[in-house]
């Protein structure tokens, strides 16, 4: 069997009884989470921005948009709330593999797919930890972001278009259609000449546009669609064997990742929350400042500088929109130590006042030849950051990525991830948080998952 049967397979025959308590568990979690993180995003002037694509695209009343009264065709719902959700950069991630945010394609399709098919609460928990556990494998064969050149994307759509083809029950071959067409719709699992890419990117884009997970959720669902029509998509790398996957320039070490103790072990426990509304890459220096601020903060007249050691990335020092403060350490850090609630960041354009920018100012960045060379060793990141004060004590502490917050070995609590999840969607809905909660945490009993998605409206 090659990796698709045996993903096809695994997708196919899992129930709800399959799965440990503990990962159904986390899949609620991430499924708040997510939601929180949409219902966030609609706050914003991007936001509302995209809702209104979703009415301007319209379709089939079968699935509601995120925060809104109204309902467009399932296509379109997972596509914007999708885009929704990874919209604040404040949705869950999985180291440095595609796709990066795992969640936002996975749980919007899962919820859009669900409610036009009224799914019950146990098949849509089913179908999401379905999706992650085949999203992330494929991630993980396709090798760390980090260090690979272009932007591989089929881990995106695959996600979504095995939640749409479990929540179709499709049997294996529909599956194993759904897994050829999305190859096809999403593009190679190749990446091309490796590239690394551990040293600073500039920032070159204003746009509105970001990563377009959305259209991954698009293509998910209409191609666990067309699978459903007896089309399929042939042969893809994930019905390869081997020698085929090697020659196709991926890493042949790689390969077994596809399906490595596939129903035994998950990777959904893996997945990290995110405590800012920030790109992964920032949490390094913010979570090195908490530690050494050991939960106080600090004022821009109090610090002479913010001293980043590591390898330089996100030196932005200009920003003018909520995507661009995302990807810059300076502002992100500064909005950090400052202790500016997270759900505030953005609101009312915090990230660009005066106070910000001059804390901002004083970050600089040291290369450290100790932590680039691990870093090329294990592929492991870390960072010290120094903060020199003007009574001239300094405070110092060092992270690695194993122990950023919201990461495995330094996990956010159940109690931090409600409070994250109740000031994302506190005022976007019609009813109240705690019932909106309250579904969701008890939602293997619903007969019907539309009980949860009309309390997004």
């Amino acid at each position: 069997m090659k990796p698709v049967d045996r993903l096809a397979r695994y997708v196919t025959d899992t129930s709800f009884n399959d799965i440990p308590e503990k990962v159904i568990k986390r899949a609620k979690f991430l499924i708040m989470d997510s939601i929180g993180c949409a219902l966030g995003a609609t706050k914003t002037d991007l936001g509302k921005t995209y809702l209104r694509l979703g009415k301007r695209l319209g379709g089939e009343p079968e699935s509601r948009l995120a925060g809104d009264k109204e309902k467009v065709s399932v296509e379109n719902a997972a596509l914007v709330n999708t885009q929704l959700a990874n919209l604040l950069d404040f949705d869950d991630m999985y180291d440095n593999y595609p796709p990066f945010h795992p969640g936002c394609g996975i749980i919007q399709t899962a919820l859009a797919a669900g409610e036009k098919n009224s799914a019950t609460g146990k098949q849509f928990l089913t179908a999401v930890v379905v999706g992650y556990e085949v999203c992330l494998r494929v991630g993980r064969a396709m090798g760390h972001a980090m260090w690979t050149g272009g932007t591989p994307n089929l881990a995106a759509p695959i996600g979504p278009a095995t939640v749409a083809a479990k929540l179709l029950d499709l049997k294996g071959g529909g599956v194993k259609r759904t897994l050829e067409i999305v190859e096809v719709a999403g593009g190679s699992l190749t990446t091309g000449t490796p590239k690394r890419r551990k040293y600073d990117i500039e920032l070159d884009r204003t746009g509105s546009v970001k990563s377009n997970f959305g259209i991954a959720a698009h293509q998910g669902i209409t191609s666990a669609e067309q699978a459903a029509l007896g089309l399929d998509g042939g042969k893809g790398l994930l019905g390869s064997n081997l020698k085929e996957w090697y020659l196709a320039g991926l890493n042949s070490e790689n390969y077994d990742q596809l399906d490595k103790d596939l129903g035994g072990s998950y990777r959904i426990l893996d997945v990290k929350f995110k405590p800012t509304p920030s790109c992964h890459l920032t949490h390094l220096p913010i979570t090195a400042a908490w530690k050494a601020l050991e939960g106080e903060t600090i004022e821009e007249d109090e610090v002479e500088e913010l001293v980043v050691k590591g390898v330089k990335r996100l030196a932005h020092f200009s920003w003018s929109n909520m995507l661009e403060a995302q990807l810059s350490i300076p502002c992100t850090l500064a909005l950090a130590v400052k202790g500016v609630p997270p759900d505030e960041w953005y609101r009312n354009e915090r990230f660009l006042e005066t106070d910000i920018k001059q804390l901002a100012d004083k970050v600089r960045f040291v290369n450290d030849p100790e932590i680039e060379e691990a870093e090329i060793e294990d592929g492991k990141m870390s960072c010290e950051v120094e903060i020199v004060l003007n009574d001239g004590k300094t405070r110092s502490a060092r992270v690695d990525q194993d122990h950023l917050k919201g990461a495995k070995k330094n996990p956010m609590s159940e109690d931090g991830l409600r409070e994250k999840f109740s000031k994302n969607a506190v005022g976007s809905i019609s009813g109240t948080v705690n019932q909106l909660e309250r579904s969701l945490m008890g939602i293997e009993s619903a007969d019907n998952i539309r009980e949860l998605t009309e309390l997004l409206g």
